[in-house]
């Protein structure tokens, strides 16, 4: 896809949206120049802190994670009956 095709793409996507918040993100992200080393700096920040969180073991088994989001949802479910 040639880069004319893919503007014309996005702009066609973009017209189909209305909601301000995620056009504002999208405006956002497009006006800040050096977007993807942000996001890059970003992501970066987010692995180094899940790696220190499993450093200091705050960390659960994907066993214990299923049951503490089974126990939520039933929780919310028993709320709204």
């Amino acid at each position: 896809m040639t880069s004319a095709m893919l503007k014309k793409r996005i702009i066609s996507l973009l017209d189909r949206r209305s909601d301000p918040h995620l056009l504002n993100q999208i405006h956002d992200m497009l006006a800040n120049e050096s977007s993807a080393s942000a996001m890059k700096e970003r992501m970066v920040a987010a692995v180094q802190a899940g790696e220190g969180d499993i450093t200091d073991g705050r960390s659960m088994s994907l066993a214990s994670f299923e049951k503490r989001i089974k126990s939520s949802l039933r929780a919310k479910i028993a709320l709204r009956t």
